[in-house]
């Protein structure tokens, strides 16, 4: 999914572009960061690739929006007492990464998408879609607010704001701590890299019969990486919220509602995103970047 958030912030200005390529360089490019210790860290299932687990087609235009009107009475639901419910709830944030993935795709056709201004997505005139996060905060949950203090420079940037709305010194310690000893965002879990092999060893068998690894294989492995990952996401974040007491809790969840900039969804160039993942594979790039990060990948 390709998403390009534009913050507010008056510590910073922040351009993420999540892009079907960054997923792919994620699993087997990414340069592997410090390591971790801790709560967040525990024991998980293994994942292999599974190609019969297709990915989810693009909705009609018709059941795009009853997708995304159960997913926002759910995030209502959970949030009905503090924007951190979706952090604790698996099945909730779980449902946000599925209809944030059927839009993604229904983008992706090009075609015209009417009744998304009930949800807020304006259109723009090269095909992306935008939503002001303030107004529609489903778009823009707090365990992805939350990710950017993963870099501890980040959160350096808000220290003094955080300590302006009520934060003591240990409470910044704590944040401190917990960023210290948790993965970084750049280092790939052994969830993560099991996928990416299974997926990089379909396509090299594929090679070796003269068949092409098709866009739905790609989606496939793309798919199942994102459950991973947004799973872990969302485990990080209520970790990061129990590192506080309740009233820090809620200075940060109000601080991050204030935090709100633009959410910009492109459609992606599934083509092009293949070729690439073909091509590493094929040079054997992908092989040698993945077993480097086996070498300090987390549970």
């Amino acid at each position: 999914m390709t998403t390009e958030l534009t913050s507010r912030s008056s510590a910073e200005r922040v351009r993420s572009s999540l892009t079907l390529r960054r997923k792919l360089r994620f699993a087997a490019l990414a340069l592997v960061a410090s390591s971790q210790i801790g709560a967040f860290a525990g024991p998980a299932p293994a994942a292999k690739f599974d190609e019969k687990l297709q990915a989810p087609a693009a909705p009609s235009n018709a059941q795009l929006p009853v997708v995304i009107r159960d997913y926002f009475a759910t995030y209502a639901r959970v949030n009905a007492e503090s924007a951190a419910g979706i952090a604790r709830d698996k099945a909730a944030y779980q449902q946000y990464f599925e209809t944030k993935w059927r839009l993604q795709r229904a983008i992706d056709t090009r075609q015209p998408l009417p009744g998304l201004n009930e949800f807020g997505l304006t259109p723009n005139n090269d095909g992306s879609y935008s939503v002001d996060p303030a107004q529609y905060p489903q778009w823009n949950p707090l365990p992805e607010q939350l990710g950017q203090l993963r870099e501890p420079q980040v959160l350096e940037l808000h220290v003094d704001a955080l300590e302006a709305r009520g934060f003591r010194e240990e409470d910044v310690g704590a944040l401190r701590a917990y960023i210290a000893r948790t993965p970084a965002r750049a280092q790939a879990s052994v969830q993560e890299l099991n996928l990416a092999d299974g997926f990089s060893a379909k396509v090299k068998a594929l090679t070796a019969v003269r068949q092409k690894a098709g866009v739905s294989l790609l989606l496939a492995y793309v798919y199942q990486a994102g459950r991973i990952h947004s799973e872990q996401d969302r485990r990080w974040a209520a970790g990061l919220l129990d590192a506080l007491d309740p009233q820090r809790q809620r200075i940060l969840e109000s601080y991050f509602r204030e935090q709100s900039g633009q959410v910009t969804i492109t459609p992606d160039d599934i083509e092009g995103e293949l070729k690439f993942a073909i091509d590493n594979i094929a040079s054997g790039e992908f092989d040698r970047n993945s077993r480097e990060q086996r070498k300090e990948a987390w549970q």
